[in-house]
């Protein structure tokens, strides 16, 4: 599988701290095998988009996520990572995430 990220969660990525950043790059290596990543480091995100999944991270410094979506059989597509800093999603990075992968799909 190909990992294309979007410019501007990869910059939200490298702002994760160390620890995250290689439990992220765990995650990517297992799905870039074709594995199907499952709770509790991931879960369907369909309110997003359809295909659409959360790589779900926690350390001592927060509470982290990375958006993805599976775009065409062998691609997988991150518009959008951040840091969570309440119970539920909020509104404003689930509208981010769908644009950016509206974005995308539409220039392919």
């Amino acid at each position: 599988m190909a990992i294309d990220i979007h410019s501007a969660a990869l910059k939200e990525l490298k702002r994760f701290p160390s620890p995250v950043l290689f439990r992220a790059k765990e995650a990517f290596a297992f799905l870039e095998l074709g594995e199907r990543l499952s709770m509790p480091l991931s879960r369907p995100m369909p309110s997003i988009w359809p295909g659409c999944h959360e790589i779900r991270i926690s350390d001592r410094q927060g509470t982290f996520r990375i958006i993805y979506v599976f775009v065409t059989k062998g691609n997988i597509f991150v518009p959008h990572c951040f840091q969570k800093k309440s119970q539920s999603t909020p509104l404003s990075d689930i509208a981010l995430a769908k644009r950016r992968i509206k974005e995308f799909c539409d220039g392919r």
